[in-house]
């Protein structure tokens, strides 16, 4: 095998375990991060309208 082409499959290696291990551990990151610096969001289903028959979404963020 040619010394560049091990390099390669080291640094692919490397970048990929990279990127499962932060797409594993970013939920829990981002709210370690919001809870240290007192963020807070809320997502809420809504319905209104004359007859209820408007829905959607109700985000309400907190700083």
């Amino acid at each position: 095998m040619a010394p560049h082409l091990e390099w390669l499959l080291i640094g692919a290696a490397a970048v990929l375990g990279s990127g499962i291990y932060d797409t594993a551990t970013a939920g829990a990151a981002a709210r370690e991060y919001n809870r240290t610096h007192g963020l807070r969001a809320r997502v809420t289903p809504t319905a209104g309208g004359p007859r209820g028959e408007q829905v959607g979404l109700s985000v309400t963020l907190q700083f």
